[in-house]
């Protein structure tokens, strides 16, 4: 009796070992293959095989059965994590980045969690001494524009606290320059939505944000507009019509055929922007356009049927207004600034154009 009590209230080291028990020989190899891949990869295995668990307790020569879990439908082999924060410096003011940190058979890795609108892998290896970098963006994890922002944010405040500007070494052919061009990109597009949503009230979500070109194109086209006040080319044809319901801008003794004309008029002009469908009022100047043939409906009406010379193709240039009394304004004032109207480009070729100055 007397050893049994002083085993129990002895000060030597409590030890907590587990049994367990395999279906057969192969559900024990496929035990040891699962081991090597979290050693390995750092990973979490589901192996399949295991009959039964038995947790015991050992101090000094005292074991002492803890429990035993029979029936075992999902058992998983994982690899031991410890916490890692780094505090950051954003445009949101100071956030903290967390990251896992699990040591596998090459060095060591350090990785956010699956779930994270942006997921980040560092692995640290020992024998070379490198390191190699990847990330995965996920805006689909994320909530709303303003998160999506503040995640792809943190990412880039992260790549400055970490690494030089002239860091590129990284697997892949991928730089971390490249990284950092990535992130910016897409936060740049990420706060147009942000602005459209403030500017009409309505919201996206990012899940639905498909790489659709059509839209990202509208949307550069309807934050420029508001944004920037600047003018955009039609980018389509513009075929031979007659004047009704616009407006000329020159007296009529100077209309002759063969003679230009300058046609102001309003429309509407719809963004589709995803789930969303924001329409402009727009004050719109068509260019030249050649005076075909003159028709005198009565003494004060007439109707003009123009069209275009091969050389010099007809286009419409267009201004976009929340409203429609600031179009009409616009409109009314197009002629002492057609230069602005004669020298607008397409919404695609503004984006190249960008891109040819980075």
């Amino acid at each position: 009796m007397g050893n049994k009590l002083r085993n129990v209230f002895s000060n030597k080291e409590v030890t907590i070992n587990a049994k367990i028990n395999f279906k057969d020989n192969e559900s024990y190899n496929v035990f040891l293959e699962a081991l090597n891949k979290v050693e390995e990869d750092g990973v979490l295995v589901k192996v399949d095989g295991i009959e039964s668990v038995e947790t015991i307790i050992k101090r000094g020569d005292a074991i002492y059965p803890v429990n035993e879990h029979e029936h075992i439908s999902d058992f998983i082999v994982a690899p031991s994590k410890e916490k890692v924060s780094f505090e950051l410096d954003t445009i949101y003011g100071k956030k903290v980045l967390d990251f896992e940190r699990i040591r596998v058979k090459k060095g060591v890795v350090l990785q956010t969690s699956e779930s994270s609108v942006v997921f980040l892998k560092f692995l640290f290896e020992n024998q070379t001494e490198k390191s190699k970098i990847s990330y995965r963006a996920q805006p689909e994890k994320a909530k709303s524009i303003k998160e999506l922002i503040e995640s792809y944010s943190i990412v880039l405040a992260l790549f400055e606290k970490l690494f030089s500007q002239d860091f590129t070494k990284i697997e892949d052919g991928i730089t971390i320059k490249s990284m950092k061009e990535y992130f910016e990109r897409a936060i740049e597009g990420y706060k147009k939505l942000e602005f459209v949503e403030n500017e009409f009230g309505v919201s996206f979500t990012p899940c639905e944000l498909t790489q659709n070109e059509e839209c990202w194109l509208d949307l550069e086209e309807l934050y420029l507009t508001l944004k920037k006040d600047m003018v955009f080319r039609l980018n389509a044809k513009v075929d031979e019509s007659e004047t009704n319901g616009m407006h000329v801008n020159q007296s009529e003794e100077n209309l002759k055929i063969g003679s230009e004309l300058d046609i102001t008029f309003l429309t509407k002009v719809d963004y589709s922007l995803w789930t969303n469908t924001i329409t402009l009022h727009a004050a719109c100047l068509l260019s030249n356009a050649i005076i075909k043939k003159i028709n005198h409906i009565s003494k004060d009406e007439i109707k003009i049927l123009y069209g275009s010379e091969d050389s010099r193709p007809m286009y419409i240039s267009y201004k976009g207004f929340k409203t429609e009394e600031e179009a009409q304004k616009e409109m009314s004032s197009i002629i002492e600034h057609k230069h602005e109207y004669e020298e607008a480009l397409t919404v695609r070729e503004y984006v190249n154009k960008r891109i040819l100055k980075k």
